[in-house]
């Protein structure tokens, strides 16, 4: 895997989880813009210190679904635990409870490893907003009711200390707080009990290394206008240096776009704002495509989307 200026962010892994092993806290709250390399940060931290669980959330429409990618994640641990719990499961019909027993399993787990066993929930936030909404309406009480029970539950696990928690979000701090927190004036339950690391895009000089070990012998000029028009995104990088064929970048970076090879980080973009706004991603492309349409004014938006 490649491991391009995370030295710091990758120092601060591994002293919280230092401190997890002593006793004194055991979760990190990794945050950034979407594709800066996150997720790839927290797997080769993974990778370096041995065993741990990865859960991608962003895509669990349901409490069910997470259960389902914790069962297979334990069973490479502990086979009869995860049969035993998955049965646990067949039998429970409040997702509520079925989101508590899917944390609680991983915790079990931990309690019986030799070393302190790493668990990472990718986009949490994401998820947890689907499901509080869906449980909320079930039980018909508010969605601020069902979060605080999940954050104070999650708190509780922090406390107990038997496994790393950490959780990766793609919005900003701020944000992020707005999400996670209930009525004013009331107790934020779970944010204070985690370390912040943000993870920011690649400068220019760490954009131009990865260029050029992505593309052996690419010219310095070559690797510096790939790293300005990245804008320290490393997908980015990788495709505009993998693709480089002597031609200029300017004109490869617009038939990759004409190819779309880019669609799916102008995708992630559209969902940073549709989340930062809390309106459905759907009336984003709706918009988008009106625009397209060179369909400009308001009203004609309005009238063309229906929205």
């Amino acid at each position: 895997m490649l491991f391009v200026d995370r030295e710091t962010e990758f120092e601060v892994l591994k002293s919280e989880y230092e401190l997890c092993r002593r006793g004194v806290r055991c979760g990190v709250l990794v945050y950034g813009w979407r594709r800066v390399g996150k997720t790839s940060l927290v797997k080769y931290f993974l990778e370096k210190m041995g065993e741990g669980i990865y859960i991608n959330c962003a895509w669990l429409s349901n409490t069910v679904s997470l259960a389902n990618k914790v069962k297979k994640s334990i069973a490479k641990f502990d086979e009869t635990l995860s049969n035993i719990f998955w049965g646990r499961i067949a039998s429970i019909e409040d997702p509520e409870h079925v989101l508590y027993e899917a944390l609680e399993i991983m915790d079990s787990l931990a309690k019986t490893r030799k070393t302190k066993l790493i668990i990472v929930l990718d986009e949490f936030h994401v998820f947890l907003e689907n499901v509080a909404k869906k449980i909320a309406r079930i039980k018909r009480e508010s969605v601020n009711s069902v979060k605080e029970r999940v954050f104070w539950f999650f708190k509780d696990l922090l406390e107990r200390k038997n496994a790393f928690w950490i959780l990766l979000s793609s919005i900003g701090w701020e944000k992020l707080e707005e999400l996670m927190s209930l009525k004013k004036g009331k107790e934020q339950p779970l944010l204070a009990a985690f370390r912040r690391i943000l993870v920011k895009p690649l400068d220019i000089k760490a954009s131009v290394e990865l260029a050029m070990k992505i593309r052996e012998g690419i010219p310095l000029d070559v690797a510096r206008t790939i790293a300005e028009i990245s804008g320290g995104i490393p997908p980015i990088i990788i495709t505009l240096a993998s693709s480089y064929d002597g031609a200029s970048v300017i004109r490869l970076a617009y038939k990759l776009v004409e190819k779309r090879e880019f669609d799916d980080f102008f995708i992630n973009i559209i969902k940073f704002i549709s989340e930062l706004s809390r309106r459905d991603l759907p009336a984003y492309i709706q918009v988008l495509l009106a625009l397209a349409k060179d369909i400009k004014s308001p009203i004609e938006i309005s009238k063309n989307t229906g929205l």
